[in-house]
């Protein structure tokens, strides 16, 4: 503008001199002199352009250098070439890091402990192991910003997916580890393994038979195994633990799944339940009083149920807790019973569930307990799934149709309010002899805080039987492992036991087959587990 301006000006001089000297044939006012004001500015401009001084020949700005990040890729292709130029560059340098400075001392360490770190994109790692909080905690000082977490994604369910991770909270960096639901026992351990629970004694029954069922007594000085299904031979004795042999015999009445101590150790109660896991009921007597010292059958009573899911002694030995069967099968109902111990005579019928309506689930009952003073009758209650074609449109369903734990109570057998927002099925279930804790097994497993009522913490469960805990319920114990097929070999088999308080693994400790049944004996010093072929171990426990 400034070239504008001085041929502006050179035209505004000639005019001048013109003036000086008007030619009186050009008028410069009205019409011809806005005519001429334009005419002037366009030969102001044309005249610039011949003096070489338009604005365009001025000297070019200084040149602006772009100093911000190179963006991040954005397109799938060209992701994916960062991320595999990432992962190259760091394997060939073992220094480089990713993480930010909180979790970084932690993926180093990996690095040289052997375990695979990959980087799957800046400040974040994958690392192949498996992370044991107690070894973590006792080896190192976690910075004040980094948290170990594991949970599931995005609602706390068995589909969902499974995250485990070393995070900072404040950068958002972290390691992603491997959550112990995509765990095996081969899995890398970070910073160290757990503790191997001590073998103590191992035991095969003489019929190869599965053990169906584990209890031990008040005192944890005897304990009963119980193994043979349907098509196998059946049996049932007593075990000194202190020994690890058996020292009274029992007849087998059947498929025995469930046995109950009373308080002094001299009567034994037994169930006779399921034909094969989560098979057929069959008819007859389903409960059975024993004499402990002998061996002897004292009474036999339950003619009407097609067996028992669940048994429980009242603290003061006379009643007993009963889930009884109403068919073969759980889609046939079930009721929840009270009967007397010394004459076998039914006390109270709690409640009777039937298919009343073809629905598409039918709640059953399960293990059962009682409250440690007596008061209240509590059952898990499991969810069957009735077959397509015996459903109908589904009415409106009554509040604790999907409650995984009902109480009654003894004296009026009127049902009261209990663990509002328990709604995941349950199978089996245990209660601190204080009453503080209670422990559910289902699809997930953990602990309830009933002075609250709220879950102290849970984890997946899967199709494991139902866990054993100590009377106090600080310790929890585990089965895990499957069969590859009919034939094959047993993966993963073990025996976990976890604090009670927040569910960390303690310890564990190897089986050559997957243990079926689980209980705790001499104060919780000792944890007895059975499984397939007759298979029995008994593992010691030494508090740290």
């Amino acid at each position: 503008m400034i070239g504008v301006a001085i041929a502006f000006a050179l035209v505004l001089g000639v005019g001048f001199l013109l003036s000086r000297h008007p030619v009186r044939a050009i008028p410069l006012n009205g019409a011809y002199g806005a005519v001429a004001g334009v005419a002037i500015v366009a030969i102001a401009f044309i005249a610039a352009g011949l003096l070489g001084i338009s604005p365009r020949t001025q000297s070019p700005a200084p040149h602006r250098v772009d100093v911000r990040p190179p963006q991040a890729p954005t397109t799938p292709s060209a992701m994916a070439q960062a991320a595999s130029e990432l992962k190259a560059a760091y394997a060939a340098n073992p220094n480089m890091a990713i993480t930010c400075p909180h979790p970084l001392f932690f993926e180093r360490t990996m690095h040289a402990a052997g375990i695979a770190v990959v980087p799957p994109a800046a400040t974040l790692a994958n690392a192949s192991c498996r992370i044991h909080r107690r070894a973590l905690r006792g080896q190192f000082a976690l910075p004040a910003t980094v948290q170990h977490r594991e949970y599931f994604e995005a609602e706390r369910y068995f589909e969902d997916f499974p995250i485990a991770r070393l995070q900072c909270m404040q950068c958002n960096s972290w390691i992603e580890t491997l959550h112990p639901y995509n765990c095996g026992m081969s899995t890398p351990w970070f910073p160290a393994p757990p503790p191997s629970l001590a073998l103590r004694s191992e035991r095969w029954l003489t019929s190869k038979a599965e053990v169906t069922t584990i209890a031990s007594s008040a005192s944890g000085r005897f304990t009963v195994v119980a193994a043979g299904i349907y098509n196998t031979p059946q049996e049932i004795a007593i075990w000194d633990v202190e020994r690890c042999e058996p020292v009274v015999a029992l007849s087998p009445h059947g498929v025995i799944r469930n046995v109950v101590w009373s308080p002094d150790e001299r009567t034994l109660i037994t169930g006779r339940g399921v034909l094969w896991s989560q098979g057929q009921g069959s008819p007859g007597p389903s409960l059975f009083v024993w004499d402990a010292a002998t061996g002897t059958a004292q009474l036999q009573f339950g003619d009407d149920l097609f067996g028992v899911r669940g048994t429980a002694l009242s603290p003061d030995g006379r009643m007993l807790l009963a889930s009884g069967m109403l068919g073969k099968t759980a889609a046939e109902g079930s009721t929840l019973d009270l009967w007397d111990v010394a004459t076998g005579k039914l006390l109270t019928r709690l409640v009777r569930l039937e298919v009343q309506e073809k629905l598409p689930t039918l709640p059953f009952f399960s293990g059962v307990a009682f409250w440690p003073d007596g008061s209240l009758a509590l059952a898990a209650c499991d969810l069957y799934t009735l077959p397509g074609p015996l459903r109908y449109d589904q009415p409106p369903l009554p509040w604790w149709w999907n409650r995984g734990v009902r109480a009654w109570r003894v004296s009026d057998g009127v049902e009261v309010d209990f663990l509002a927002h328990q709604p995941t099925p349950v199978r089996s279930l245990s209660i601190a002899r204080d009453a503080s804790r209670l422990v559910t097994s289902g699809a997930r497993f953990g602990v309830w805080n009933l002075v609250t009522g709220s879950l102290l913490w849970d984890k997946i469960n899967g199709h494991a039987p139902g866990p054993a805990a100590t009377g106090d319920c600080a310790l929890i114990a585990r089965a895990t492992g499957y069969q590859q097929d009919n034939h094959g070999p047993y993966i993963d088999a073990a025996v976990e036991l976890y604090d009670g308080s927040n569910g960390e693994l303690i310890s564990l400790g190897l089986h050559p087959t997957t243990p079926n049944c689980i209980a705790f004996a001499a104060g919780g010093r000792q944890i007895i587990a059975g499984g397939q072929a007759g298979e029995l171990r008994f593992w010691n426990w030494t508090p740290e």
